[in-house]
């Protein structure tokens, strides 16, 4: 999946793929906007998000191999919730 985080606007009010501009739509450059899907702080509070989650998971992957590691005595008090 891929996000489009930016997008442009042409003069007739299209919104318009910047990879593609060239061929949907004729309008120059000075004639476009560029509109952004997200603002700054928008972005950076996802980016906190998806650290938060990317560091969770490797705390229980973590745990996983550390209970999948053990001996089968030290197994039945491993949790790995």
């Amino acid at each position: 999946m891929v996000l489009e985080l930016r997008s442009g606007v042409c003069c007739t009010g299209r919104l318009v793929c910047l990879h593609h501009a060239d061929k949907l739509c004729q309008c120059t450059a000075s004639q476009r906007r560029l509109r952004y899907r997200y603002t700054l702080d928008e972005l950076l509070t996802l980016i906190g998000r998806l650290k938060h989650s990317l560091q969770e998971f490797e705390d229980w992957a973590r745990q996983a191999k550390t209970a999948l590691d053990a001996k089968d005595e030290s197994r039945l008090g491993t949790s790995v919730c």
